[in-house]
């Protein structure tokens, strides 16, 4: 889910000038900007919804950021990135959970309802969406009993209500869903409303959870050779 390839770009600046650093992304859009943007990396459009596109045990590193919860088969997903990861390999897969954004207000009804909409929001290019993605990370990780790994969290607090900010364009894309009768728009008027007033004053808050599950693939083989050792 390397969408136009920022983040490829990012990891490129920290690893050796050797590492081989290949993208995919299911928009064929996202893949020519990314192709244009940032040329060092190799990309490839894939819809991750059958085999990857890669041979057995090629790539060190796996990387997935706010992906899972689009895919509706997430056990094939995590198995295919077993497959491709060299014995050993390491996966680091962060999800936002967007069921956990805080906006500080005096209308927390409010604020809850436009929270919830925004997590269960399904836009049109999703197969799924899951807005607690984040906090399911560790169990879905466990179920696949492919890797071995921990759990951390990020979280991102903003003072400002701008556009750029998190929390300013969350509550922006919220318009869409009062189109649609999805979030009434008086409710949305009423929280924009208080943001405003609130970054006026310098009382403006809002955070978000990140998770970032951090492991390794398990060696079924030396699993396996050790269980028939009985150690």
């Amino acid at each position: 889910g390397c969408g136009t390839g920022e983040l490829l770009r990012t990891i490129g600046q920290l690893v050796a000038d050797t590492s081989q650093l290949v993208g995919i992304d299911a928009r064929p859009a996202s893949i020519a900007a990314a192709q244009a943007q940032h040329p060092a990396g190799a990309y490839r459009s894939h819809r991750f919804d059958h085999q990857l596109p890669f041979g057995d045990e090629q790539f060190d590193l796996v990387l997935s950021t706010d992906l899972l919860e689009c895919i509706v088969d997430k056990a094939a997903l995590l198995q295919e990135m077993a497959r491709v990861l060299k014995p050993q390999g390491k996966v680091l897969c962060a999800h936002w959970d967007w069921d956990t954004q805080v906006y500080a207000s005096e209308q927390s009804e409010l604020v809850r309802q436009c929270v919830h909409a925004f997590a269960d929001w399904q836009q049109g290019w999703m197969e799924t969406c899951d807005g607690m993605m984040g906090r399911k990370l560790w169990g879905v990780f466990q179920r696949s009993q492919h890797f071995t790994g921990r759990i951390e969290v990020f979280t991102l607090v903003e003072t400002r209500y701008e556009p750029g900010q998190s929390g300013y364009d969350r509550l922006q894309d919220l318009k869409s869903l009062t189109k649609s009768g999805a979030l009434a728009l008086a409710a949305y008027q009423r929280i924009e409303q208080e943001m405003t007033r609130l970054a006026q004053c310098g009382e403006y808050f809002y955070s978000l959870n990140s998770y970032i599950y951090i492991g390794q693939k398990i060696d079924q083989k030396i699993d396996q050779k050790i269980g028939e050792q009985g150690v």
